[in-house]
């Protein structure tokens, strides 16, 4: 009759011990799991820029040509001068003078706000340009501006590795209320 009084006794013993491991067995899965959400989660975020670059990338591309426009232009004329020496100069024809646009700080602003994600000045320059072909936009000078804007608190500046991205700072306040 010892026998199974003894059983009893170690019966929730036994129970405590089965409770213990299935803890601990449950913590170790919640880890592992949390690690793979984080790791999911960075890989996310990678996408997300990666699709932000290949979008700009792929704005920035010139349109293919149709048919219709593989016929070929004439060459603009040029004035034919002697030089001092008597040699043939040829004279570009003149430039027309610039129409003033909006300053190349709401242009970048308005870029920034409109992407919504990180861009690198190369692409904001590259948007700017197709978007504004009669303008020359210079990456220093553009550089300049992104700096202004963050220093303005107007934009904010991030780095991945040996690239500087850019965000408009409303648009970060967008990010964080969603």
């Amino acid at each position: 009759m010892s026998e199974p009084v003894a059983d009893l006794l170690s019966l929730p013993a036994r129970y405590k011990a089965m409770m213990t491991a299935d803890l601990e067995r449950a913590a170790k899965e919640r880890e592992r799991i949390s690690r793979e959400v984080a790791a999911l989660q960075a890989r996310l975020r990678r996408l997300a820029s990666d699709e932000t670059w290949l979008t700009v990338a792929l704005q920035s591309l010139p349109p293919l040509p149709s048919a219709a426009e593989h016929t070929t232009a004439p060459a603009p004329a040029v004035d034919d001068e002697r030089g001092r020496d008597g040699a043939c100069v040829e004279r570009l024809p003149r430039r027309q003078p610039a129409t003033r646009g909006p300053a190349l700080r709401d242009l970048v602003i308005g870029e920034l706000l409109r992407q919504g994600g990180l861009l690198s000045s190369h692409d904001v320059a590259v948007v700017l340009r197709r978007a504004h072909p009669h303008r020359r936009i210079k990456e220093p000078a553009l550089r300049r501006v992104l700096e202004e804007l963050v220093e303005q608190s107007k934009a904010q500046r991030g780095r991945r590795g040996s690239r500087v991205f850019y965000l408009a700072a409303d648009a970060t306040a967008r990010e964080t209320a969603v």
